[in-house]
């Protein structure tokens, strides 16, 4: 543990582009953290609706907006907002989820752990509509170790394992990076969802990283772009957006076992991910990607649940499928799950 230092100030950026009906409950929670050493950094990418003013309806000067005066893409509003920062810390936070009130706090503790902590990440659960819902989850992700933080070291393949795939395949919302350690070489420029996955393996590779025990973010289902249909996130294979990003960043022969675990047994499984394909992507693309697992991971081939998702994909129509994928979240999937200790406000710091 770090002795004698000063706290931390922590920098949350907000990408925003468009979602003015929501983004006032994100900053609500904010606000109210348990922890105030911070600064709220909103980089809307040219929102053509009222975000600018349910920003300034805040009267808070930690608040600060930058509008871009053009859409930059994902990948480039993320450098944008990073760049805008004064903090030691960078917080990024989706424009539609909810922090928990004590997320800054644990994450300031477990960055003074030591100063060569270079990123800290967490699980999520995701809830569905207005935040009376936000303790019923529809997914959840599982927390590494519920009883302590951990720190985790690239070179410990299971746990570095575990901390990619919360962090390359899956979402923006509270993860942190010492601000010391980043570059803008660690950025891609490429408009793709895991933008945010790039200064996150470049983090990892050189510095460990410290895995919360708790629930730190409420994502809201429903809001994003990848649920769009005809968006052009799809253009490239998802599977195959992975495996350059791990190819280019861990090119190293120390990282190859690593990699090839990581291909094999979680991107190359993620079957899961076919129903997103074809409901908003469409046919063609359902089948290259269902090559592409096949190429990366032959033994799919003899996996029943590779064959289910796939053919069930195939055969069931995008528009049915969507629907389906979502009544089995929503009705069964929230049903089984437990409700989730999840303390949060967003009692109201509007003029």
């Amino acid at each position: 543990m770090m002795s004698g230092q000063e706290p931390l100030t922590i920098s949350v950026v907000i990408p925003t582009y468009n979602m003015a009906h929501v983004i006032g409950d994100t900053i609500k929670s904010v606000l109210n953290q348990s922890y105030g050493n911070f600064e709220i950094i909103v980089q809307d990418n040219d929102s053509q609706d009222n975000t600018a003013t349910v920003i300034r309806s805040f009267a808070d000067p930690r608040i600060k907006y930058f509008k871009n005066s053009a859409n930059l893409g994902y990948a480039k509003n993320l450098i944008a907002g990073w760049k805008n920062c004064t903090g030691d810390i960078l917080y990024f936070l989706g424009a539609d989820d909810v922090l928990s009130k004590n997320a800054l706090k644990e994450t300031s503790a477990a960055f003074m752990r030591d100063e060569n902590i270079g990123a800290v990440t967490r699980s999520y659960f995701w809830f569905q509509g207005s935040t009376e819902h936000i303790r019923t989850p529809i997914r959840v992700t599982p927390i590494l170790n519920e009883h302590q933080d951990e720190t985790i070291d690239i070179h410990n393949i299971q746990k570095a394992m575990y901390v990619m795939h919360n962090e390359i395949l899956g979402q923006l919302s509270g993860l942190a990076f010492r601000i010391q350690y980043l570059q803008e070489s660690f950025f891609t420029r490429e408009n793709n969802w895991i933008a945010h996955g790039y200064p996150f393996l470049h983090i990892f590779k050189k510095h460990p990283v410290v895995f919360l025990k708790n629930h730190q973010v409420a994502v809201r289902i429903g809001e994003n772009t990848i649920r769009q249909k005809g968006n052009t996130f799809y253009l490239i294979s998802p599977t195959k957006r992975w495996i350059e990003m791990l190819d280019e960043i861990l090119y190293e022969d120390e990282f190859k076992e690593l990699k090839t675990c990581f291909i094999k047994k979680i991107i190359a499984s993620n079957y899961v991910g076919l129903v997103q394909i074809k409901s908003y992507a469409g046919m063609y693309f359902l089948l290259r990607e269902i090559g592409y697992l096949l190429k990366y991971r032959i033994s799919n081939i003899l996996s029943v649940r590779f064959w289910f998702f796939s053919l069930g994909s195939i055969v069931v129509p995008g528009f049915l499928l969507g629907r389906m994928a979502d009544y089995y979240k929503n009705r069964i999937n929230s049903k089984i799950m437990k409700e989730i200790h999840f303390e949060y406000d967003l009692s109201s710091k509007q003029t």
